[in-house]
């Protein structure tokens, strides 16, 4: 164990995109940049379930590893194309101006109220700024669903930003995500 150093205390600003195929390109790595977000958190979502003693006044004598949920979170800065495409689950495309058009239509045509969001699911990849020296995540499997309480704001006093949440699904080879630096990832994609 080393001693302890506050030199190796970091911080990591970065990117996210998705579909990612290649970590030593540069940023969108052979991917789709997915805009800009801002408050970007990565939750493990780590379970324990604990087993207490009633002898000893329900003191905790064991804890088990329950698995995880993780998720992604964070907040879309921007109306970028291919981020509302891939997060809501109805959009198309405007045939004058070519921008998103995020609709609601739950009488008419478009996905219902029951769509499955694994159908949107990416390849999610947060990707710092420092490539060499701070660690990656990959997402395989990350189904975005938009935070309940999403709304835009509409004065010159807030910015406008969509609260998303990427949630780590299964992928079809059994992975839900990784951390770590993009040489030991790049084979891991």
């Amino acid at each position: 164990m080393a001693t302890p150093n506050v030199q190796n205390i970091i911080r990591i600003p970065g990117r996210l995109c998705y579909n990612p195929t290649d970590l030593t390109l540069d940023y969108p790595h052979g991917g789709v940049a997915l805009g800009v977000v801002r408050d970007m958190v990565f939750h493990f979502g780590a379970k324990t379930t604990l087993t207490t003693g009633e002898e000893w006044g329900g003191v905790v004598t064991r804890a088990w590893y329950s698995g995880e949920a993780p998720f992604l979170a964070c907040v879309l800065r921007e109306f970028d194309k291919d981020a509302l495409t891939k997060i809501f689950p109805n959009t198309q495309i405007g045939s004058v101006t070519d921008d998103v058009i995020i609709n609601y239509l739950p009488a008419g045509s478009g996905n219902r109220p029951g769509y499955d969001l694994a159908n949107l699911e990416i390849k999610l990849l947060f990707s710092p700024f420092s490539t060499e020296h701070d660690p990656f995540i990959i997402v395989y499997a990350a189904v975005p669903t938009i935070d309940a309480d999403a709304a835009l704001m509409l004065s010159y006093d807030e910015e406008i930003g969509i609260p998303i949440t990427f949630w780590a699904a299964v992928d079809s080879s059994g992975r839900t995500y990784r951390k770590g630096r993009a040489r030991d990832l790049n084979a891991l994609l």
